[in-house]
């Protein structure tokens, strides 16, 4: 199926003779997803296991005893995880522009990936709570769509930071939607960055379905509040 894909994307393609990489995954985890989407841009052979969260197999363990994914062995069997370490370390490794050399330009990316986090638990905490604040969200969200006036997070091409950031957004859009407001319709710099993420072919082979997102994030409301 890769060798296919290559050969659709007109890259000169030899026969593998080494060890290819794995990548641990799972279907429904926004931190393996932003890997996926990465493995997507770069192209880089790799074989996947999708790990089941509920009961992690001692093979996979064996593998990374914290039990994390994203993980990713490679051919060296050294392996990888935590998934923004991990995206640098692919970035790095392929070459790709989405992390470019400049410093300047990694810090900028680096600390739009901490201000979004930020958004992000704002975001969760105002989700688990039946009558969450929705002030200070807006606040952030408001900043976040001033943030993308060239029309990526940081500046006029997809970086590093759109892809870290995707899997994440995309629950937002789903959380606000089930308490009925609309993310897309009140800020319009979002709503055209996610448009592009949306078109871009890389994401939708790992796009999880929106009631799928929905779903998990109802069962992690849940499982927050018994706690």
């Amino acid at each position: 199926m890769q060798l296919l894909l290559y050969l659709l994307l007109g890259i000169a393609c030899l026969p593998i003779t080494g060890a290819v990489p794995t990548f641990y995954t799972s279907a429904t985890c926004p931190y393996a997803q932003r890997t996926s989407f990465l493995l997507n841009i770069l192209v880089v052979p790799h074989n996947t296991v999708l790990i089941d969260l509920k009961d992690k197999p001692a093979s996979f363990l064996e593998v990374n005893p914290h039990g994390k994914v994203p993980s990713f062995k490679t051919d060296q069997n050294e392996c990888l995880y935590e998934s923004l370490l991990l995206n640098e370390y692919l970035c790095e490794m392929y070459s790709s522009n989405l992390l470019p050399s400049n410093p300047i330009v990694r810090f900028k990316i680096r600390l739009a990936q901490n201000n979004f986090e930020t958004l992000m638990k704002t975001f969760f905490k105002v989700f688990v709570a039946e009558d969450g604040d929705l002030n200070e969200l807006n606040s952030s969200l408001s900043t976040f769509n001033d943030s993308l006036t060239s029309g990526y997070i940081c500046g006029d091409c997809l970086t590093l930071a759109d892809v870290n950031c995707a899997p994440f957004f995309h629950r937002l859009i789903i959380g606000y939607k089930v308490k009925g407001y609309d993310v897309l319709g009140k800020w319009k710099n979002v709503k055209d960055w996610w448009e592009r993420i949306e078109e871009t072919t890389e994401w939708k082979n790992c796009r999880l379905e929106d009631d799928r997102v929905e779903e998990g994030l109802i069962r992690m409301k849940e499982m927050m509040i018994k706690k």
